[in-house]
This record gives structure tokens, sequence and C-alpha cells, in this order.
């Protein structure tokens, strides 16, 4: 659950933040904000206006899926410990000053304190951009590492403790095809199991490809109510693809088109609520934002196959993606998702909703990670371990399964759509796309709200 932690440097101090303004900048910003005093401090939570994500608890009791997000704070003699998700897509800053320390899921949150400046300065990073998961923007706040546990202690210390469950470079290898299909799909109806855990209601956003159709007809063998979404443009669209699996498998499906307004609203939204500073990042939120604003008039959770291509080394064979992005191997792929916000919840609980995403959970991904890039691609089909286990598993028909599909902008050119609202000529435009990231961040930070809200 959004949030914002303060305690003074000296007892007694009263550090108050503008609540007014706090309340405009906590995602969803639609308050009243709840205040905890807490371990020689306070705790400000924002609610989650109508969805169901876990969010604060005190003390942390039960059981939280490791693909959603989720924040749990403990006190514990005067200390207190802050834990989120396994993968971190939850952040956790840390902004200390000589009168405060304080913790919070969105800096934008700490402009709400007077004559505290952050220090943005995202230009001062190299034009390749790779950079660590827990890369800051800010010349004054730090981002806890990604999956570690922020400690602060009685005394005013601090400490940070463990680190991502991710395993980059296993020690074993899953060589055989029928072992690689047995643990992908047994980590995958795992992960299915603990989402339709919550129960029915789920939506799921369906482009037709092997990812999104996986994930779909997954969550579909346990909700029979699930609903579909998919999107189009002007320039193109993957309704065809998407309706034939839909009717397959007995979903309510829905398309979804977007304007060039709306390309720019999200794309607005997305920085305001994820805080990204990552254009490419940027514009695909926006495009999920779309499908999430759609699926919020009938659900509160959704389910996506996002993801899938950064685990099993399709990306890498991406040119212009590696170009964009800086990256340069597996473990850097990952790590740029962290620091550019590409799954952090705040844009999709602003707008009510949940978003669970079936790859990206840890024991999936690790799962993913041992089997060997080569046995995923044949020269003109990706995934290919995932492609034959769907079939094979009952999961998708062969030629759901074996179809060919394009990269997420391409088949809706949902990139061209947005350049043209930005005023930029080239669909990709992505250093164009940076900097309007930067500039609207650079507005959010100084006082305004997302254009879309």
């Amino acid at each position: 659950m959004p949030f914002l932690f303060l305690r003074p440097r000296r007892p007694g101090a009263a550090v108050t933040p503008n609540e007014p303004r706090l309340a405009e900048r906590l995602c969803p910003y639609r308050g009243p904000l709840g205040r905890h005093h807490l371990a020689g401090g306070a705790l400000w939570l924002s609610p989650l206006a109508g969805a169901t994500a876990r969010g604060f608890e005190l003390p942390a009791g039960t059981r939280r899926p490791p693909h959603a997000a989720w924040l749990a704070v403990d006190a514990d003699d005067g200390g207190l410990r802050f834990q989120t998700d396994p993968l971190g897509t939850f952040p956790l800053w840390v902004a200390e000053t000589d009168e405060l320390i304080a913790v919070t899921a969105e800096v934008k949150s700490l402009t709400a304190l007077p004559g505290l400046d952050v220090g943005f300065q995202a230009e001062r990073w190299p034009a390749a951009r790779k950079r660590p998961p827990d890369y800051s923007p800010y010349a004054r706040v730090a981002r806890v590492r990604p999956g570690a546990v922020l400690h602060l202690d009685a005394d005013g210390g601090r400490r940070i403790e463990g680190g991502s469950p991710l395993v980059y470079r296993p020690d074993a290898m899953l060589t055989a095809a029928a072992e690689q299909a047995e643990a992908l799909d047994a980590a995958l109806d795992a992960a299915a199991r603990t989402m339709a855990a919550t129960g029915p209601g789920w939506g799921a956003l369906l482009s037709g490809g092997i990812d999104s159709s996986t994930a779909t007809a997954l969550l579909a063998r346990h909700d029979p109510t699930l609903r579909t979404y998919t999107l189009g443009t002007e320039h193109g669209d993957e309704y065809a693809d998407a309706e034939a699996l839909a009717s397959h498998l007995g979903t309510r499906h829905r398309r979804v088109f977007a304007t060039a307004a709306q390309a720019r609203a999200h794309f607005d939204r997305a920085v305001f609520c994820n805080e990204t500073v990552d254009g490419l990042t940027a514009e695909t939120l926006a495009q999920l934002g779309l499908l999430v604003a759609a699926a919020a008039q009938d659900v509160r959770k959704v389910v996506t196959g996002y993801g899938a291509d950064l685990l099993f080394g399709s990306m890498l064979r991406h040119d212009l993606y590696m170009q964009v992005t800086g990256v340069d191997d597996l473990q850097s792929l990952i790590e740029r998702t962290a620091w550019s916000g590409e799954f952090a919840p705040f844009y999709a609980w602003s707008l009510g909703v949940e978003v669970h995403h079936l790859f990206w959970d840890p024991a999936v991904m690790n799962t993913a990670f041992r089997i060997p890039p080569a046995a995923s691609f044949d020269g003109g089909h990706e995934k290919l371990v995932l492609r034959h286990l769907a079939v094979d598993r009952g999961h998708l028909l062969a030629e759901h399964a074996f179809r060919r599909k394009t990269a997420l902008t391409d088949g809706t050119q949902f990139n061209r759509v947005l350049s043209t609202a930005l005023g930029l000529a080239d669909r990709h435009a992505y250093p164009g796309k940076d900097a309007a990231a930067v500039a609207a961040l650079r507005r959010i930070l100084a006082g305004s709200g997302p254009e879309s809200s």
C-alpha cells in the first residue's frame, strides 16, 4: 500500500508533512490518508480505492503471493522492519536529512515535506543506460536494492539485509526436453493456482501471443468467469488472434481501442504513478494502462503474460531493444525492470485494479533461467519449450501456441500512436520518449499532477 514513514532525528521534534499535498502525492491519491504513530515516528497510508492488493499489515502475518506487490511493516523494540515482495516491484526509497529520516514507496510523496529537495538529476547517467537495480535518479534519495529488507534501528541506524531470490547463473541446467517441460509447467501451474486461490472475478490482458495465451488459458481453468481484453489502434490490432483464443476458451472478450489522446494521457499517468524516467517503460505501461482501465469496468484483478520475453532470451535477440536499453546479458535485462518501474503496481492501483504477471514469479523465473537459450529458439519460433508444453499439457491448441506473433508494439503500432501524440516523427523515437518522461517527472516533482488525472 502506498505509504510515507517519517521519524525525527531528535526525540520530541515535530516532523509534519503538508497532508493535503501528501494525499495528492501518494498513489492512488484519493485519500483520506490514515496516520499511525509507530516506533517514534509517524506512518501515513493511502487507501487503494477499491483494489484488494496485499498492503500494510502490522505485524506481518498472512502468506503473500510471490508475484504480487505488497508491503509489510513490523515494529520491534523501538525499531522498524520494512519488507516488500521478493522482486522489489514495490520499491522502498530512503531520504535522510539532519532533521529526519523518511521511508516511502513513492519519491513524489517527499515533496510534501517543506524544504526537502530530492535532487532529481536523471540526465547525469551515461547514454548507454545500463544501470544497477537500485539505481536512483535522485541525489538525496536512495533506493533499497530489490528484494532486500530495510531495518531502522531504535538508535537511529539503518541496515539493509538480503536481496533478490533470482539465480541468474544456476549450477545445474535442465538439458532434457522432458525435464524442461515438466519443471516449467509445474512452476507456471503453481503460480496460476496461487492467483486463482484469491477467488473468481479475473480479467486477462490477451494479445494472442504465446505468453498472454498461456496466462489466459491457465487462469481460465480456475475461473469460468474470466474476461479477456485486447488492444488495437488506427494503425493495427491483434483482435483476430485474441478473439480466436477467447472463443476457444469461452471467455467474455472485449476490444479496446487506443486513440492518440488516450495514449498521451496514459503515458503521463504511467510517469506519475510509477515515477519512471524511461520512455520505453512509460510506453509499455501506457498500453497496459489502457487495457487495465477497460478491465476496471468489470474486474478488480487481471493476469498478464508480460515479462516472458525477458526470461527465455527473446529480447537478447532483439537488436533495437538491446540498443535502446543498453543491456547486454540476462541479469542486466531483468535488473533493468527494477529501476525502470516496469513492474511497479501503482499505475494499475490508481485505476482500482491489481495486475498479476504470471511469469514474474521467482519460481517461474528461476526455472526459466535453467533452460538453455538454445532450447527456446529454432531460428523461427521463440520460446519453443513453452509452446510445446502448452500443447502437450493441453493448455492450448497447436494453432494457438505456434501462431506467429509480432512484438508488443508492432502488432498494434501503439508506438506510432504515442509518437504522434508526443510530436515525434519516428515511431520508435525512444530518446524523445525518454525526454518526455523526464520532463513530465520533473513537473510532477515540482508539484504538478498527471494530466490524465
